[in-house]
């Protein structure tokens, strides 16, 4: 009796424990806060509090007043950041280049690029991860780990693996192999991770003295025994979570306190010991449930980067019973003097004084709070030493401006008081005017004469425009005209476009929502019937799982649709037949796969230069159906795969000898949701999703089908063709 009520009353606590984040604890900064697009690769946050973002345009810089995005070389995204306390740098990893952010006197933030050799370039494509340690900063790339010290580097000839240090022992996670331990510059294996998956260790994080947590993408977590070198599943709650809701970043937000961001759930708040604090997602505010990247800023809130923006969680007012770190004062911070509304002057990390030999006719200082939150009204105080001496409110947020400033040495100085903070502390910096006074008569000199010469210039410019005015105005109407004529034709091509778009979603809603909820009902039917049936659980179990799998199958394909929709094309290089093969391989334990013959005739050499995930996704679409609808009467089923370079582009032909497809069903095949037979187990996005990768490859694609006797599927795609 005692144990039951032990146990009721855990429960309760951990009811009033879990569920405490709300939409009141939670603000939203999207593409129309931003100003600059949608998707969030990275985060990143200095000891000032100022944030970084990695996104496809490069660097998102938020100091707590305006936002301000750092371009890379080429116009690539971030797709990596790491704030370096030691040497006062972010580094950032990209498209094709990794470096660092540094402060710049003249620019304000400046990128400053270690992968510009020829050699270095050649080397990688896009940086997967940084390890900053106390002597030296480590890139994971799929090519290999590039170790930079004292701002060179040194690469590792350790390709497709992500590194990690935990507690002096580094550890090598390949995605297609072993997890090693770096020891001497030899990789010592330690476990087969390849035997649950084929994907690398996300992220390693120490459990106490003689155990290491492994954390896997959709395997769960697993534990590494030092003492014995054994590695086995972490039997904890967080590892069941994990497998369903998918592991992609994590944070530590104090010791033994850790937040996750999952591919499908949102953020789950966490200890080391696998018991579940508290979990967010969308229907409590954040923007997206698939979060990319965390960072715990300096007064206690928690910034999640997703596909839609950044969502920011205050954990101080949400879980008041969390261990963090102490919430650090606010610091106020001048970030720029721009004189006369045309120049420029950053000042420098250490303030130093300014010197102005001309009397400004205006002086701007610009400042900024980090920590402060862009939607929150805060009240900044100024004061100008030398000149008032008195704090003042500033007349225009994170600006203050001062005119026709007379001689001296001033001191300026601002603080400002945020919602729900303490006051800052306050920034200053000192700067001097000294003009001569012989200035004065020079320039009121050169003022008339100027003034008198513009008058004479202005009335003959007049006379001149008003000869030739009728003529131009002619002309501009019949520009105009033109132009509008012009637009009218593209507006009537976009509203064609908005037409087509908004039927497609109609239709994706509708057959997705009802593909949706019928598998659901279906198990809620065999729940039903189990409870009524005292026997045979096992065949309403199997059916449960086998309904539970098209749902799993039709929210994978929907998936894809969105990404495939919404990313654009990134090229690289890769081998065409390697790639085929790889599918291959993924998909050779599908049922009824292992009576196929697979055959591919592509040449070795033949590299392509494009974008490989989607090529990945349309060979694979096309080899799935190609399986899932083979004839089982024939014993000599075969699916054959042959590539072709012709002068168009490169000519991709996919052919089985499976059932076919009748004639009549043949115009549809490629609609949304589209099935042939409702017995059909697929949901009918496969070959909508392959002609839509091929329309946005600018490609073309036809499809030749006989019933009983098989389909070929032609397509001809535009891409940079190389040969080795």
């Amino acid at each position: 009796m005692r144990l039951i009520l032990c146990t009721l009353i855990l429960e309760l606590v951990t009811g009033i424990v879990y569920g405490q984040i709300s939409p009141r604890h939670i603000k939203t900064y999207g593409p129309e806060v931003t100003k600059s697009g949608q998707v969030i690769n990275a985060i990143a946050s200095d000891t000032n509090g100022v944030m970084f973002f990695g996104i496809d345009k490069g660097v998102l810089v938020y100091d707590g007043e305006t936002w301000e995005v750092i371009s890379l070389p080429g116009g690539v995204g971030a797709q990596s950041l790491e704030y370096d306390s030691i040497r006062n740098r972010i580094w950032v990893g990209g498209l094709h280049t990794f470096g660092y952010l540094c402060y710049d006197s003249v620019v304000h933030y400046r990128y400053i690029s270690l992968s510009d050799t020829e050699y270095l370039r050649r080397h990688f494509n896009q940086v997967w991860g940084i390890l900053v340690g106390s002597k030296s900063v480590t890139f994971a790339i799929e090519e290999g780990i590039y170790v930079v010290r004292n701002d060179s580097v040194r690469v590792m000839d350790i390709s497709n693996a992500y590194y990690f240090e935990v507690d002096g022992l580094s550890y090598v996670s390949s995605t297609r192999g072993p997890l090693y331990i770096l020891h001497e510059g030899k990789l010592i294996p330690i476990w087969d991770q390849s035997e649950i998956a084929n994907q690398a260790v996300y992220q390693i994080v120490k459990l106490d003295r003689d155990n290491h947590l492994l954390f896997t993408p959709f395997d769960g977590v697993f534990v590494h025994h030092l003492p014995t070198k054994r590695v086995f599943p972490y039997l904890a709650p967080l590892s069941k979570l994990l497998k369903k809701s998918g592991y992609f970043a994590s944070t530590l937000l104090s010791e033994g306190v850790l937040a996750i961001g999952t591919y499908f759930d949102g953020i789950v708040i966490t200890d080391l010991h696998g018991n579940v604090i508290d979990q967010c997602d969308q229907r409590k505010g954040l923007l997206s449930n698939g979060i990319s990247d965390l960072e715990l800023d300096r007064f206690g809130k928690l910034w999640a980067a997703t596909d839609y923006g950044i969502s920011v969680i205050d954990l101080v007012a949400a879980l008041p019973q969390l261990p963090l770190p102490p919430r650090q004062k606010p610091q106020t911070l001048i970030t720029a003097i721009v004189v006369n509304q045309d120049s420029t002057i950053y000042p420098s990390a250490k303030l130093t004084p300014l010197f102005f030999g001309r009397r400004p006719g205006q002086l701007d200082i610009r400042f900024s709070t980090p920590g402060s939150e862009y939607l929150t009204s805060r009240q900044y105080l100024a004061r100008l030493d030398g000149y008032d001496g008195v704090w003042r409110p500033a007349t225009s947020i994170g600006i203050a401006t001062y005119s026709q400033l007379p001689n001296g040495t001033y001191t300026f100085r601002v603080k400002s008081k945020i919602i729900g903070l303490e006051e800052s502390s306050e920034a200053s910096i000192n700067f001097t005017i000294h003009e001569p006074w012989y200035l004065f008569i020079v320039d009121a000199g050169l003022y008339i004469l100027a003034a008198v010469g513009l008058g004479g210039l202005l009335i003959l410019a007049v006379t001149v425009r008003l000869r030739g005015s009728r003529n131009k105005l002619a002309q501009l109407v019949a520009k105009k005209t033109a132009e509008i004529e012009l637009h009218k034709q593209e507006l009537s091509a976009i509203n064609a476009d908005l037409l087509r778009v908004n039927e497609e979603l109609d239709i994706f809603l509708y057959r997705s929502s009802h593909d949706l909820i019928a598998p659901i009902k279906s198990i809620k039917g065999l729940i039903q019937l189990m409870k009524a049936s005292a026997v045979d659980s096992d065949k309403y179990i199997q059916l449960m799982e086998d309904r539970i799998e098209r749902l799993e199958r039709l929210l994978i394909e929907i998936s894809m649709y969105v990404k495939n929709a919404k990313a654009a094309p990134i090229k690289s290089s890769f081998g065409l037949k390697d790639m085929i093969r790889e599918v291959w391989s993924e998909l050779e334990f599908m049922p009824e796969a292992d009576r196929t013959n697979f055959e591919v005739d592509v040449a070795d050499g033949l590299i392509l230069v494009c974008d490989r995930k989607r090529w990945k996704m349309l060979i694979t679409n096309l080899v799935t159906n190609s399986i899932k609808y083979q004839d089982k009467s024939k014993s000599n089923a075969f699916i054959r795969v042959t590539a072709t370079e012709e002068s168009d582009g490169l000519h991709l032909v996919v052919e089985d000898n499976g059932q076919g497809i009748q004639a009549e069903y043949q115009p549809r095949i490629f609609d949304m949701f589209y099935r042939a037979s409702e017995s059909s187990s697929g949901t009918g996005l496969g070959l909508f999703l392959v002609k839509k990768i091929v329309d946005g490859l600018k490609g073309d694609i036809r499809l030749e089908s006989t019933y009983r006797a098989g389909t070929k599927v032609e397509i001809t795609l535009p891409a940079q063709i190389e040969r080795v």
